[in-house]
């Protein structure tokens, strides 16, 4: 038998995969039909067709037909009119999502800070605003990695590159308010309603309090290599969920994804997708998951697709592998695919994009 690389080996898993899936569920009903796909500022149906493309890279959106943008220079609040209520200026990335009673926006934002070794280099901060565009509450990681005697990261700085600021000393990809759970003796306190979760590329998991101040727990996943894991959350079933970048796997070399439904009390993985045989994917970049309802989780990764995982069955019952392509154009790379009842925004919202 011919030798064939791992990274080839990966290639022709994925592919086939990836074949098998869109000849199997592209058509499939189980995609719950009330639900809007939105990629950042775009909306879409679950078969891949703009609904409404507005202005920014991330939006939250309400009933009422405003919405929410942030980009890589400004948050803002935009009426279903078109009109910008509010702006606030900064750098905006990778993630921002609704508080549990959607009256606050959790957003990443970064500072410029020049480091010990004279080098500058960009860290990461937590925002809680409010829906009149006042800052709640802050937090900046410079102080969270001194408090704890972290070392900062030197990685090329790929968020916002600019003059002078080659590197990143932090980088969160994403921060969610902790819901009400369940009772249980043997979970940790920490893991309460009101309490934040947050992860980095390398340093981890945090929880931090109410407030926004003090770090409860820092800790790396068991089953990730590299600490690559992206866009972790607490479920109200109080579990974690989280996209794992590189998962150990039995094959050492063989690159695989998943996305892992993990007990807050074992920190063991309940459910996982993406290392069963005949499931292995593999997404290097971005990645999201987002629990639908007791059943369904819907995930993406950074370009091949969105997948509609059935606990109950244990499979995939959907996906859409090709979503990200429009006729001879390039895929269109994303964070994170979410998914939302939008009926309301579209009947009080209008069709034309505020102004860029």
């Amino acid at each position: 038998m011919a030798f064939v690389s791992p990274a080839v080996r990966c290639l022709l898993i994925l592919a086939a995969w990836s074949g098998s899936l869109s000849r199997g569920y592209a058509e499939s009903s189980a995609f719950p039909q009330h639900l809007s796909l939105i990629a950042g500022c775009r909306i879409l149906n679950p078969g891949a067709k703009d609904l409404r493309v507005l202005p920014g890279e991330r939006c939250l959106f309400r009933d009422n037909g405003d919405f929410i943008s942030a980009g890589a220079k400004e948050l803002r609040y935009i009426t279903a009119g078109g009109e910008i209520k509010w702006v606030l200026t900064g750098v905006f990335h990778h993630q921002m999502s609704w508080s549990q009673n959607r009256q606050e926006i959790l957003v990443l934002a970064s500072e410029v800070v020049v480091w010990q070794d004279k080098d500058r280099r960009r860290f990461d901060k937590l925002l809680v605003v409010d829906l009149t565009g006042k800052v709640l509450k802050q937090l900046d990681f410079v102080t969270v990695l001194r408090q704890h005697k972290l070392k900062p990261l030197k990685f090329a700085n790929t968020v916002e590159p600019q003059e002078g600021v080659p590197y990143e000393g932090t980088h969160l990809n994403s921060f969610y308010e902790i819901p009400a759970l369940p009772a249980h003796p043997e979970r940790a306190a920490y893991w309460k309603a009101g309490n934040y979760v947050v992860n980095g590329l390398m340093h981890g998991y945090f929880v931090l309090d109410a407030k926004l101040e003090k770090v409860l727990w820092n800790d790396v996943s068991p089953t990730a290599q590299m600490h690559l894991v992206h866009d972790v959350q607490v479920l109200p079933s109080g579990r974690l969920i989280q996209f794992v970048n590189l998962r150990v796997t039995a094959t050492e070399d063989l690159r695989a994804s998943a996305v892992e439904e993990i007990d807050l009390v074992t920190f063991r993985p309940v459910h996982v997708a993406g290392t069963e045989a005949g499931g292995i994917f593999y997404s290097r970049f971005g990645g999201g998951v987002q629990n639908l309802d007791d059943d369904l989780l819907l995930f993406s990764t950074s370009f091949t697709g969105a997948y509609l995982y059935s606990r109950k069955a244990k499979a995939l019952v959907w996906s859409s592998i090709f979503f990200h392509m429009r006729d001879s154009e390039a895929p269109i790379y994303i964070q994170r695919l979410g998914a939302q009842d939008l009926r309301e925004y579209f009947k009080n919202s209008t069709p034309k994009p505020a102004p860029r």
